[in-house]
């Protein structure tokens, strides 16, 4: 069986019009992106990640933020930036 979606404590609604979403991205073990800080990470400028949950925690994230194995990315993005996210953080 599936199990539920995670909450997290932001919510975006989505406005017509517009392709952005709120999307979860897990950083996988073996991740370049591990043990570097966000700003280096070369995300797309429209991309934005509002809140890491590490370990059951939630993180503000600021552009000095280190990435971990495991982290839970929430990410407002265009489809077409989140694969470019997705690309930086693959292992």
């Amino acid at each position: 069986p599936l199990s539920p979606k995670k909450r997290f404590p932001l919510e975006f609604e989505q406005t017509e019009g517009s392709d952005i979403q709120l999307i979860d991205v897990i950083v996988p073990y073996g991740s370049r992106a591990s043990g570097k800080p966000l700003f280096l990470l070369g995300f797309p400028k429209d991309s934005l990640v509002t809140l890491i949950i590490r370990d059951n925690n939630h993180i503000m994230p600021t552009g000095t933020t280190v990435i971990e194995d495991g982290d839970i990315l929430l990410t407002l993005s265009s489809p077409e930036n989140l694969k470019l996210v997705q690309k930086i953080l693959k292992p």
